[in-house]
């Protein structure tokens, strides 16, 4: 791609949660970690973590994440079928004017996610529609901070935002403080006991959810 067409490209993306796909996102582990959270609290998010990986809920979890992802940005998200997938699980599919794909990872905290993989599915993501305006990856581990640092400086070098939504073990995780803002939708999409520990931890989700919605 020619350095005008980048350029053009960049100056697209300049996006907000509440008219494009997240600018907040983008910031989601900086911000999000800054909360503490009680023995009581870290309890609850561990046991929801622990739901979420359930390997026999793995459609499940591609789907209350299209559900979630889609009722925060007001925007109907279809799921892909099995198969390949033209870099993501998920995405609206033009719906409103909306172009972005969303990776799906049920992992155990002893599942490595995979750089190489990462990284092509997001190529995948912008061979398939050039006007990409992010790309989100939403894991139920911890994603290291070398690919994430390898994730943001792809999208960096192509114009694409990366949003990632994964889990921290110590501080309010942003994929579970995002199950927080509609626990009626996770009990719908995933399960009973995902809504019941969701609900637990909204009093403290209060800030997170203000701040993936500035």
């Amino acid at each position: 791609m020619g350095g005008s067409a980048k350029r053009a490209r960049n100056s697209r993306r300049t996006p907000s949660l509440s008219s494009d796909v997240p600018q907040s996102l983008l910031v989601t582990r900086l911000i999000l970690t800054a909360m503490p959270l009680s023995a009581a609290d870290l309890d609850n998010q561990e046991r929801l973590k622990r739901e979420l990986q359930d390997d026999k809920k793995a459609s499940e979890f591609e789907n209350l994440v299209a559900a979630l992802i889609g009722r925060f940005l007001r925007v109907p998200i279809a799921v892909a079928k099995s198969g390949f997938q033209h870099g993501g699980d998920a995405g609206p599919a033009g719906r409103q004017g909306r172009r972005f794909r969303i990776e799906c990872k049920k992992y155990s905290d002893t599942t490595s996610l995979s750089d190489r993989e990462l990284l092509g599915e997001i190529d995948h993501a912008l061979l398939r529609d050039d006007g990409l305006e992010a790309w989100i990856l939403a894991a139920t581990r911890n994603v290291p901070e070398q690919l994430a640092q390898e994730l943001n400086l792809k999208g960096e070098r192509i114009g694409v935002p990366i949003v990632i939504l994964d889990w921290n073990d110590h501080e309010l995780a942003s994929l579970a403080a995002l199950c927080t803002f509609d626990p009626d939708l996770v009990e719908r999409e995933f399960s009973r006991e995902a809504a019941a520990l969701a609900r637990a931890l909204r009093p403290i989700s209060g800030d997170a959810i203000t701040t993936l919605q500035r």
